[in-house]
């Protein structure tokens, strides 16, 4: 993306612990004694961040917009992505699109309603999951793994998005910003949503793609933490020194990451 999304530090800045280059996890790091002390306990739940973690939110929203610029006739892409993110609260608004327009002088209503229906209608045909997204939650399910969802989307809309991946039946926990007053990385709707788990962090894995408002706070509560690299468009900021438990490549890993950490716990547990 072309602009940093707000709650998402400047590139450059300090977080008050070391900065490393893209925030990738070195293979160097003496990280060994965190792993150690997670690897004795299971995995009984897995939370999962929404956007770009089970679908690529930012295609969805660039195609979205380069829609409603064909739609005007004129305008940049780029600026429009800017007006939706001057408030995180509101970047799913398309009452952002009339201000974009107000803003280059163009206060037509009917356009404007023209432009909206594009914007919506192109956002829902490009929201569809990343491929093993179904087939991972399936097989999550039939172990008896619990699942969530942690999102800074609007509940409405949440839901809205989970109904159009079609995987909606997966999660029974469903937890938005909205719903605690405040947006990642602020710990409240992390320990909202291990409240109505009703486990111990360490037996929770939290799925994300970004190392800072993800990865970064779940650590903090003690959850174990997997990167999805895969989806993480912030790769052009500098995050802090972030290192999760693990690094997925695409969701599919999850079917083999769960039951090696399980089966190591269990090896671990037996009696000699």
């Amino acid at each position: 993306m072309e602009t940093s999304t707000p709650g998402i530090r400047e590139a450059g800045t300090q977080c008050g612990i070391r900065v490393q280059k893209r925030g990738i996890p070195s293979p160097n790091q003496d990280n060994y004694s965190q792993k150690k002390e997670k690897a004795t306990v299971p995995v009984r739940a897995v939370l999962f961040d929404l956007d770009n973690t089970l679908f690529d939110f930012v295609r969805a929203k660039l195609k979205a917009c380069d829609a409603v610029i064909s739609c005007l006739g004129s305008g940049s892409r780029k600026e429009l992505l800017r007006f939706f993110l001057r408030d995180i609260w509101r970047l799913e608004d398309p009452v952002i699109i009339w201000e974009y327009m107000n803003h280059h002088g163009n206060t037509s209503r009917s356009e404007f309603e023209r432009c909206k229906e594009i914007y919506l209608s192109v956002k829902k045909a490009n929201t569809y999951p990343y491929p093993g997204v179904s087939q991972t939650l399936s097989y999550l399910r039939k172990n008896r793994v619990a699942l969530g969802i942690v999102t800074d989307s609007a509940t409405h809309i949440a839901r809205e998005k989970l109904q159009l991946l079609q995987i909606s039946r997966f999660f029974p926990i469903l937890v938005t910003g909205e719903m605690t007053g405040t947006l990642k990385p602020k710990s409240d709707i992390f320990i909202l949503a291990l409240q109505r788990l009703c486990l111990p962090p360490g037996q929770v894995l939290f799925v994300g793609d970004s190392l800072y408002r993800d990865v970064h706070p779940s650590l903090t509560l003690g959850m174990q933490t997997a990167y999805a690299a895969y989806g993480d468009r912030n790769h052009f900021d500098n995050p802090c020194d972030i290192y999760p438990d693990y690094t997925l490549y695409s969701i599919s890993d999850l079917m083999n990451l769960i039951p090696t950490v399980n089966k190591t716990i269990i090896k671990c547990d037996e009696k000699p």
